[in-house]
């Protein structure tokens, strides 16, 4: 059974900031990307796994799929860093038994229905309530975006 490492929301997903700064700093060998539209991409996928550092594995999987992984043995072997495009994805995952004690808050832009969180960082009134559900649940969330600035608690901000 996999580590989990680090879970991410971030929507640029396997980006520069991951795969330069947070991999290492979690000292990952695998990267999760769970999102039922890139799953079915393969030039996307092709992409993120070529964008990962000598080292680290990169897969994608539809929800479905991640989750039966997730089930059958919390992604095989490693130290996993689990990613997510949305905070819906991540909540869907939540619901679904997926065992999340952190979760870490990344890049999600801006829209006309969002509300700031941080600088790099909004959402939905409806995403907001997902995530007070979760922190009441006893989900420690933070919104950090990169290694060398503090993360901030989302419990503090709400």
């Amino acid at each position: 059974m996999a580590e989990i490492a680090l879970i991410r929301v971030d929507f640029r997903l396997v980006h520069g900031q991951v795969v330069v700064k947070w991999s290492k700093v979690a000292k990952v060998s695998k990267i999760i990307v769970i999102n039922d539209v890139i799953a079915k991409d393969k030039t996307l996928k092709s992409v993120y796994k070529m964008a990962a550092p000598a080292g680290v594995k990169v897969l994608c999987y539809s929800f479905e799929k991640a989750m039966e992984k997730y089930k059958e043995s919390r992604f095989g072997d490693g130290r996993v860093m689990v990613m997510f495009k949305d905070i819906n994805d991540c909540y869907r995952a939540f619901k679904a038994g997926f065992d999340m004690p952190k979760l870490q808050l990344g890049n999600a832009p801006r829209g006309a229905d969002k509300k700031p969180l941080s600088n790099e960082v909004y959402a939905t009134g409806k995403e907001i309530e997902l995530l007070k559900e979760m922190a009441k649940a006893g989900v420690d969330i933070v919104i950090h975006t990169i290694p060398e600035a503090a993360g901030v608690s989302f419990r503090k901000l709400i």
